[in-house]
């Protein structure tokens, strides 16, 4: 990539970079594995990077590697390998190519759901309890692309508090039959006091409690079927309200998570 530049000289060595970038680090090449046919593993400081095979200079050992970005676990932007320039993007055109490689992914993604995934969540959809119904449906307002993004992780949290609130229903099968009650603020201290006296439980203990757990549950998932569980039993008009599953994780933005200044209380905990 043809790119402006300007000379710095460093150690004696006359370099050549980009103008107006100072967003990189800089390393001592320790180790160099491949060739010019497949590339080359470039290693320093602990960790090991690409270079490939078009790139204008052989990279060697004790050779000086520049890498633009923001730094570890961001995309790499540029590598300058003794100052010889073998790729670079601003941070802005960095920042357009990310953009345009998300929106492919999201219409793969679309393509993908359309041909296989639908039906299927569909299906679980409409299993679901209406006021997990509705809560879905909140989100995919929010969000053009959560059916392909979150849908599944959501459902499967929903699906969960559905089997956790069977399994500590006091009204179930094996409850003393206070369906009379339901709603009450009695019962809604009730419903506190039973997952109260879960939440102590061992895991194990709370596997066994539970038939129907699924084994797949991340600490994340489990945490928030447990509290919409609480809520379908305690507060179910809350179940629509209550922030998605993943939010703690990407944000509610991100997820379609609107509430439009209406938010669950804090007060009403698991």
């Amino acid at each position: 990539m043809t790119i402006g530049s300007y000379e710095q000289v460093i150690g004696g060595k006359r370099w050549r970079y980009p103008p107006c970038d100072d967003q990189f680090h800089e390393y001592e090449l320790t180790k160099v594995e491949g060739g010019c046919r497949k590339g080359w593993t470039l290693s320093f400081d602990g960790r090991c990077f690409f270079c490939p095979p078009d790139s204008p200079i052989v990279p060697k050992k004790g050779m000086t590697v520049r890498l633009y970005g923001k730094g570890f676990a961001y995309t790499v932007r540029g590598l300058f390998v003794e100052g010889v320039c073998v790729f670079h993007k601003s941070e802005k055109g960095s920042r357009r190519a990310d953009r345009k490689r998300s929106h492919r992914e999201k219409i793969a993604k679309r393509r993908k759901f359309e041909e296989s995934g639908r039906a299927k969540l569909d299906a679980q959809y409409d299993a679901l309890p209406d006021v997990f119904q509705r809560r879905l449906d909140r989100f995919r307002a929010g969000l053009f692309h959560f059916r392909t993004e979150f849908e599944p992780y959501e459902l499967f949290a929903c699906e969960q508090a559905v089997v956790i609130a069977a399994a500590l229903d006091p009204c179930g099968p094996d409850g003393p039959g206070v369906e009379a009650a339901r709603g009450t603020p009695d019962f809604q201290m009730m419903i506190q006091e039973i997952f109260e006296t879960f939440g102590k439980l061992s895991m194990a203990e709370q596997e066994k409690r539970i038939e129907g757990l699924n084994d797949g549950h991340s600490g994340n998932t489990y945490e928030f079927a447990k509290r919409l569980a609480f809520l379908y039993l305690a507060h179910p008009e809350l179940v629509v309200l209550e922030h998605g599953a993943m939010t703690p994780l990407v944000g509610c933005k991100e997820y379609g998570c609107t509430h439009d200044g209406i938010r669950v209380p804090e007060s009403i905990a698991v």
